[in-house]
């Protein structure tokens, strides 16, 4: 049996050396694609993305006019992120510190929509452990969890 081989490490120079297998490759790849599809959709799980300034709905309708296409903007700029991080997960043998920046905070959005699907609560469990598709959502959530503390790991060290 090959020793455990962790997702990331820091080479001496710096950069980030990532050591995913084509398997975790394949399976970050397919999340980001298909979150991103459907954040593009505008799916209800993506609110926590660009959260609503006010309760009141009308409020809300008045403020996002008033915004010129700011949300439309924060969309596509999500889906943008979406699409390079995938990229980068696909393709990237190392990491420079804006890579790692984009990977970060393409992970994190990835939780953030996963999170609201499955309903993660406080205490980092979700909400109704018998319903088999949160479930499976969920092990995806913990996925990318462990992914990105892998890579908060390496930076660290």
């Amino acid at each position: 049996m090959s020793p455990l081989r962790l997702p990331f490490k820091r080479r001496r120079d710096g950069l980030i050396l990532v050591q995913l297998d084509d398997h975790q490759r394949g399976a970050l790849s397919q999340l980001l694609d298909q979150v991103g599809t459907l954040v593009a959709g505008g799916h209800e799980s993506s609110w926590r993305l660009s959260p609503p300034t006010f309760s009141d709905p009308a409020d809300q309708a008045e403020y996002q006019l008033g915004m010129s296409g700011g949300y439309t903007d924060s969309t596509e700029a999500t889906v943008t992120l979406f699409a390079d991080t995938e990229k980068l997960v696909v393709n990237s043998k190392t990491l420079d510190a804006p890579e790692v920046d984009l990977l970060l905070a393409g992970l994190n959005k990835l939780r953030l929509v996963l999170g609201t699907i499955c309903e993660v609560d406080e205490e980092g469990g979700i909400s109704d452990p018998d319903d088999e598709s949160k479930l499976t959502i969920f092990s995806y959530y913990q996925f990318a969890t462990a992914i990105m503390a892998s890579l908060l790991d390496a930076i660290a060290s």
